[in-house]
């Protein structure tokens, strides 16, 4: 997905990079209609990457969660501490 994203990237780049000019607006169109394309897919990929790292996150939150339960320790403060590293993981 990473590779996703740096190709769309690039594309972006690339079409941005194009000077526009009154006498060639049939060609402006085209231009900006694939950046806007461009644009969308580098969110959509981004949006897919972000949602893996979440997904990875959730997974080792629930490893721990039942490592613990695995052992019967349940310590008061335990599940406030679980919850606010999901508050303050940095998306």
């Amino acid at each position: 997905m990473h590779f996703a994203v740096c190709v769309v990237g690039s594309r972006i780049e690339a079409l941005t990079n194009v000077k526009l000019d009154d006498a060639d607006t049939a060609r402006s169109v085209a231009e900006k209609t694939a950046m806007v394309r461009a644009a969308r897919q580098l969110l959509s990929a981004i949006t897919k990457v972000l949602i893996l790292a979440d997904r990875v996150v959730i997974k080792q939150l629930i490893t721990a969660k039942d490592q613990v339960s695995a052992h019967h320790v349940w310590y008061p403060g335990l599940l406030l501490f679980l919850c606010s590293i999901i508050i303050n993981h940095p998306t």
